[in-house]
């Protein structure tokens, strides 16, 4: 056999190999599979093919850009922005995904080598953005800067001078923004405006600044509408006109120029002055001191109550709803993750409604067992919701509604 029929005997084998893992993944996860509609059982294999092989270049990937540091070569930046996607940068971040379990090696020089070469880029955009904006009239006599939104309750949340997701702009001092010890699959962040009346400062309409933002940083990452197809093909970048294409890739990359107004801000995770506490900031007494702390840290903490559950519930539901309906297998992926999350947080909120005395209904068995099955990332996104849909859900759609929906019923405990 010659070295090409020898390479294809390979791939056939390889072949083979990823379908009988597909089938056995489908056989064992889903129950009573006669029962499936015809052809279901060849679609979930298909799907749960499609999700290893993502898993598996995503690792790799990772791996390139490991040995790349581990050989003093550091990492390209193009190397970085092709592996801001779900699956990529779960990847990256080391997390649980496949068999293979979390990642035990995943140096923290290359996490350190990677945000840096990450941050370069958000911070030039930062820079540039504010340079542009302080020309508009609205703000050309402003002192203008950056607060990166990361783990909603860490932080120094009422620290007026420095905290570790505060960015000056065009102030190359080290110790101006930390970079984070860990890789965050999104970028969050507000623009504020220091207010000399009240000595604070407070956070600026991102419609002033969003449109500015995802320009430069498609100015800074690369970007070419061949590079994004590229890497998001599923997206119609040929019926978009350019403003739309520079959104969609920054969206797409994880970037969020955001404030209190935004869809999927949370008025529950800010610590921003509102007029739903007569103009002023989330306060409460902790170890009789006036600390300012959002909504979501006093429930925790059992010593508060939440200001609108309608819209953390509604803003929960967006953040899974519109990944999903892209439908592949990167953003339905991105969706679940975004659905987890909202279940963890609504655990931590409801007790502590319940540490506060309230009665909280507990959560359905089906609804438990929906989110532990959604956590599982050994499984395609289609296999998840055909387990959902064997829990007594309709869809995945149904269930998120369902879930997200127990966040707004805390307003009547």
């Amino acid at each position: 056999m010659g070295e090409r029929g020898t390479k294809e005997a390979t791939e056939e084998t390889g072949q083979r190999a990823s379908q009988e893992t597909a089938e056995n993944r489908v056989k064992n996860e889903i129950k009573d599979m006669d029962d499936l509609p015809p052809g279901k059982k060849d679609e979930l294999v298909k799907a749960q093919r499609e999700y290893d092989e993502a898993l598996g270049n995503a690792k790799d990937n990772t791996q390139k850009m490991i040995d790349d540091v581990n050989a003093k070569k550091g990492i390209k930046k193009d190397d970085v922005i092709n592996s801001r996607g779900s699956i990529d940068t779960r990847a990256a971040q080391g997390e649980k995904i496949a068999d293979a379990g979390k990642t035990p090696d995943i140096p923290k020089d290359f996490v350190k080598e990677y945000n840096k070469t990450l941050k370069d880029v958000q911070r030039g955009s930062y820079d540039d953005m504010i340079d542009d904006l302080s020309k508009n009239a609205k703000y050309k006599d402003s002192e203008l800067r950056i607060k990166e939104i990361r783990t909603p309750g860490k932080g120094k949340v009422d620290d007026l001078k420095q905290a570790d997701n505060i960015y000056y702009p065009n102030d190359k001092s080290p110790d101006n923004c930390r970079i984070p010890d860990s890789i965050n699959a999104d970028n969050d962040f507000t623009v504020q405006k220091f207010n000399e009346a009240t000595g604070q400062w407070e956070e600026i309409p991102h419609k002033d600044f969003e449109d500015l933002y995802y320009q430069k940083y498609a100015d800074k990452s690369g970007f070419t509408t061949d590079k994004a197809k590229d890497l998001y093909p599923d997206a119609n970048w040929d019926k978009m006109t350019p403003d739309e294409q520079i959104r969609q890739w920054g969206q797409r990359q994880g970037e969020m120029p955001t404030s209190v107004s935004h869809q999927e801000a949370i008025r529950e995770f800010s610590t921003e002055r509102t007029a739903q506490l007569a103009g002023e900031a989330p306060t409460a007494r902790v170890d009789g001191i006036d600390k300012i702390l959002s909504p979501k840290e006093q429930v925790e903490a059992g010593i508060g109550e939440l200001l609108d559950p309608t819209q953390l519930s509604m803003a929960e539901n967006h953040k899974f709803a519109e990944p999903w309906s892209l439908g592949n297998v990167h953003s339905q992926s991105e969706a679940l993750e975004q659905l987890n999350k909202a279940g963890d947080l609504l655990g931590k909120l409801e007790n502590g409604y319940r540490d506060m005395g309230k009665v909280v209904p507990k959560m359905s068995k089906a609804m438990e067992d929906g989110l532990k099955a959604i956590s599982n990332r050994n499984l395609a996104p289609a296999l998840r919701e055909a387990k959902i849909q064997q829990l007594g859900f309709r869809n995945m759609e149904d269930f998120a509604t369902k879930v997200t929906s127990r966040f707004e019923f805390l307003k009547i405990y």
